[in-house]
């Protein structure tokens, strides 16, 4: 039982780890994106703590979205998953602790809010005249 506590745990490692690098290289690929838009949004007065502030929600909501979508679909497949292991001499059940909701909940968000400090850096760096020059050509 404690290997099996210990596989359990460096799996999560590393569903950690792939959701953070996912998750980053979504907010930095859209930053990027928008560097334009986001450079305008500063010359017209916008504070660097806006941006970062905007930021911010919009990768929280969309987070919650996908919170919301995954847990669901996530407990379906693990009960999908134990039913295929099942044999008529044993019988295997999910059974999730509501602790472990909150601690995905709460890895999820932490590396949605670590995984956004580059590209709010990024932001906070833009050289805003040559953006809008790189804007009006």
């Amino acid at each position: 039982m404690s290997f099996n506590s210990n596989m359990v745990w460096i799996m999560f490692a590393f569903g950690v780890a792939l959701a953070s690098t996912i998750v980053f290289a979504t907010v930095f690929i859209s930053i990027l994106e928008r560097r334009r838009e986001i450079a305008t949004m500063r010359t017209l007065g916008e504070g660097k703590h806006g941006i970062a502030e905007m930021i911010t929600i919009e990768n929280l909501i969309l987070g919650f979205a996908g919170i919301i979508i995954g847990i669901p679909l996530g407990y379906m497949i693990a009960v999908y998953c134990f039913s295929l292991l099942a044999d008529r001499y044993a019988v295997l059940q999910s059974g999730y602790l509501p602790r472990t909701y909150l601690l995905a909940i709460g890895v999820v968000i932490l590396a949605m809010i670590i995984s956004q400090i580059p590209a709010i850096r990024n932001v906070n760096r833009l050289d805003l005249a040559r953006m809008i020059n790189e804007h009006i050509m």
